[in-house]
C-alpha cells in the first residue's frame, strides 16, 4: 500500500499518510 508499487508520486503518499493519521487516531 505504501511505498512506490504504481507510480506513487509524494502527493499521492502525502495523501494516503492524511488518510491514515485521520483513521490511526484513536
Amino acid at each position: 500500500m505504501i511505498g512506490g508499487c504504481c507510480g506513487t508520486n509524494p502527493q499521492h503518499i502525502a495523501e494516503l499518510r492524511k488518510n491514515l493519521d485521520s483513521s490511526s487516531t484513536r
